[in-house]
């Protein structure tokens, strides 16, 4: 059973894989929803009405997320009041 046991990291091994976790998941926070807000204005102007709302919300909130966990207050606001547009607007129709 030893290939079972793994040696014990040390503490800068740690810190340079936090580093590099941190980094990978920068580049996922930015280029997830920008992709999915990207593919949304592609669809505005195709005829799938409902698929560009729906693809704009996921971005959005892909968005709003992002700022939560970089605590944005900017990003989070500028996000909510896009999502309070678009529910008003779809509310309205």
């Amino acid at each position: 059973m030893g290939f079972l046991r793994r040696k014990a990291l040390r503490p800068d091994q740690i810190e340079a894989g936090l580093i590099r976790f941190r980094d990978r998941l920068k580049h996922l926070q930015i280029n997830i929803p920008a992709l999915q807000i990207k593919i949304g204005f592609g669809h505005q102007r195709h005829p799938l009405p409902p698929w560009n709302i729906y693809l704009f919300l996921v971005g959005l909130i892909g968005w709003f997320i992002v700022g939560v966990l970089w605590k944005d207050r900017a990003i989070m606001l500028i996000h909510i009041v896009a999502l309070g547009a678009m529910i008003t607007g779809m509310m309205g129709q």
